[in-house]
């Protein structure tokens, strides 16, 4: 099954046309995940409260721009917006950052939600040895732990475009976000972009996921099979994050060091 994303302006949820639109995504039943990107400086992370608040069966992908968003500043919006509301968070990153997906793993993993005990008998409210420091400098330099936990078993999701010049980029996020024309990267996977006149044409490859700016008739969802069970991370196809804390010789060294 491909998951549907659709890319919307994060100031959709200040207009009455853009929320009658995002309504309209919502009780389609065919959308996986709403991609919100910066537009008017609304900021994504923002929108995205909104509408969990009002549509919580919508999954929400925030799109970054650095030079707005810093990576611990993020790490830490988004693992709340994912804590806080019944549905799936995830965040998508412009080529070629490799050292701010690494970051993002890493911070979502320094503090794991089940090393929380709340054991009122021996007075221990967390297994502080679970916890872990995450250092690392470079362009998008971060000294955590995060001070948020993240469920283990569920962290919000990396997508990352794709930038040809750079293939080894891909190996860090989870999924890669290729646009049209551009082979896709072997061995990752994919989430390809199109407009929505070649919906059904990127929909036929069966990629991971097929991402689309907002179409502006609605009616091209219906060639869209109906959202299957689950969060994005399972829509997607995803296992474990391809970085990891447990596993040193995953992750990238930092660039430029």
């Amino acid at each position: 099954m491909t998951a549907l994303l659709i890319r919307v302006p994060a100031a959709d949820v200040l207009t009455d046309g853009g929320r009658e639109r995002l309504r309209a995504l919502a009780g389609s039943g065919r959308v996986d995940a709403v991609v919100l990107a910066h537009a008017d400086d609304t900021d994504p992370s923002t929108a995205s409260a909104y509408l969990g608040a009002r549509h919580p069966d919508l999954d929400v992908v925030i799109e970054a721009s650095f030079g707005h968003d810093f990576v611990y500043n993020l790490a830490r919006r988004v693992a709340s917006l994912h804590a806080l509301s019944d549905r799936a968070c995830g965040v998508l990153l412009p080529a070629g950052d490799t050292d701010a997906v690494v970051s993002l793993h890493l911070l979502w993993q320094s503090w794991p939600r089940d090393s929380i005990l709340g054991d009122r008998e021996t007075g221990r409210f967390v297994d502080a040895s679970r916890i872990r420091r995450v250092d690392r400098g470079g362009a998008h330099a971060v000294a955590g732990p995060l001070q948020i936990p993240v469920d283990q078993n569920d962290p919000p999701v990396v997508l990352q475009r794709f930038d040809p010049a750079r293939p080894d980029g891909a190996r860090a996020a989870d999924a890669v976000v290729v646009p049209p024309g551009v082979p896709a990267p072997k061995g990752a996977v994919t989430i390809l972009e199109s407009d929505a006149a070649g919906l059904p044409a990127a929909l036929a490859v069966r990629p991971a996921g097929v991402l689309v700016d907002v179409p502006p008739d609605l009616d091209v969802l219906a060639a869209v099979p109906a959202r299957s069970a689950g969060g994005l991370r399972r829509r997607l196809g995803l296992g474990a994050p391809p970085v990891s804390l447990d596993t040193p010789a995953s992750v990238p060294a930092v660039e430029g060091w």
